[in-house]
């Protein structure tokens, strides 16, 4: 989490629609070197300034305010160029129902090597790119050659998606201390406790660790 004096920009909502994807500079070096972009973490917008994203915490809807930027273009928004608002809505609603699915870093190691093949995975684990290449793949709209193995540089590299441009603002004291309280609440994974819990008693009562 950034210090709060290195805060200077966040998402501009109005600037949004529902599922926009964001590509986010997280300020991880290693992550970046692995990757080859700054941009190492991707979410979606589901509207009414929330998001629905894959980290470490599982599938979770977090608050848009949750994520702060040192520079104006430390964050990029990605928009389905051909998608109509029944896919769209489609797009969000097969993405709420992953709500609670536990994240897979060793698949998620896997990306570069096999997002230009045809494998595939089916252990219904989640990481950030897979899930929402698989949300959009859901509603028909291929964003990624492989919708279980990608990385957010193939987002931007996509034809299926267009860049909007201005989506980060320069922000005040006020909204600096919402990102930090928010932000807080996001890695802490307070909101989403509840519902790993159940899921995880359930995978143990039916001996099925793909319960999700």
């Amino acid at each position: 989490m950034l210090e709060r004096e290195e805060i200077k920009f966040a998402f501009n909502s109005d600037k949004l629609e529902k599922g926009d994807i964001l590509l986010m500079n997280i300020y991880d070096e290693r992550l970046q070197e692995g990757m080859g972009t700054k941009y190492t973490h991707t979410a979606m917008y589901m509207g009414d300034a929330f998001i629905l994203e894959s980290d470490t915490q599982g599938v979770a809807m977090n608050h848009l305010f949750s994520y702060g930027f040192r520079e104006k273009d430390d964050a990029i928004v990605l928009r389905a160029v051909d998608a109509s608002a029944e896919q769209l809505e489609n797009v969000i609603f097969f993405a709420r129902t992953k709500m609670g699915t536990e994240f897979n870093w060793r698949e998620a190691k896997k990306a570069p090597e096999l997002k230009d093949t045809d494998e595939k995975d089916l252990s219904n684990k989640m990481f950030c790119s897979r899930y929402v290449a698989q949300s959009y793949a859901k509603a028909g709209i291929e964003i990624a050659t492989n919708c279980d193995y990608c990385e957010p540089l193939d987002f931007v590299k996509s034809k299926a998606l267009r860049k909007i441009p201005d989506v980060l603002n320069a922000i005040d004291a006020d909204l600096i201390d919402l990102i930090c309280k928010k932000s807080e609440i996001r890695e802490s994974g307070k909101e989403m406790s509840l519902l790993t819990d159940l899921l995880k008693k359930l995978r143990v009562l039916y001996n099925n660790p793909d319960i999700q």
